[in-house]
């Protein structure tokens, strides 16, 4: 008997600068869109592609799905993030200020890699 198949990984990535925690899914895009059902406030979305970013604003969280540990869509997806959990707290973004989304994106990025690159 095999080992079973894991289609989708789920990893929950908290926010203690700006408390807007973030899901993670890494996996198949169909088991993804079938958990994303569960859901009313996502009715009628869907992820395609390797990546897709979602948040709901008033839960104040966000959810990413990457297709595998491909960095750079993991990496284009959490600048989403970054950019609505700051406009979320009232945090403009301006080249003045990009010093505040370069430290917040760091420091969810380094989460993010601790999380998925520790052996369970």
């Amino acid at each position: 008997m095999g080992k079973a198949v894991i289609k989708l990984r789920k990893y929950c990535v908290y926010d203690r600068m700006f408390y807007v925690h973030l899901t993670l899914f890494i996996g198949d895009v169909v088991a993804f869109n079938k958990y994303l059902r569960h859901f009313p406030e996502y009715e009628g979305i869907t992820a395609s592609g390797r990546g897709k970013h979602l948040v709901d604003t008033e839960e104040k969280t966000s959810m990413i799905w990457v297709e595998n540990k491909d960095i750079w869509t993991l990496s284009h997806e959490l600048i989403h993030h970054c950019v609505c959990a700051l406009s979320s707290r009232g945090v403009p973004l301006t080249y003045e200020n990009d010093e505040v989304l370069a430290y917040y994106y760091e420091m969810m990025l380094k989460n993010i890699l601790k999380k998925i690159n520790t052996k369970k």
